[in-house]
């Protein structure tokens, strides 16, 4: 029977060589399609594998990684926040703003 002890860490190497993988494939899949549009549609240079990996990473920086697991979760919630907000400022309730 199972008692749990055996290879308890194991998914951590796993998990690491996958993002590992993961980085790799996005950062080639960058570099392939930079060097196939860009230099043909804005007359751009080509970039090294490296570069696209820069680009990786910049764009995770500037628009953000996305972590959340559940999207529709939060949406629901910026948009009562926004609903609740609206609501204050201008006096109205949902039912009679529905009405108006």
């Amino acid at each position: 029977m199972y008692k749990g002890n055996f290879r308890r860490g194991w998914w951590v190497p796993r998990f690491f060589g996958f993002f590992i993988l993961a980085v790799l494939v996005f950062g080639l899949i960058i570099m392939l399609l930079w060097n196939w549009l860009m230099p043909a549609l804005f007359n751009l240079p080509s970039i090294s594998y490296i570069q696209s990996l820069g680009l990786l990473l910049l764009s995770k920086i500037l628009f953000g990684f996305h972590g959340r697991s559940n999207r529709w979760h939060y949406h629901r919630e910026r948009c009562e926040q926004w609903r609740k907000r609206f609501e204050e400022m201008h006096g109205k309730t949902g039912e009679s703003a529905e009405t108006v």
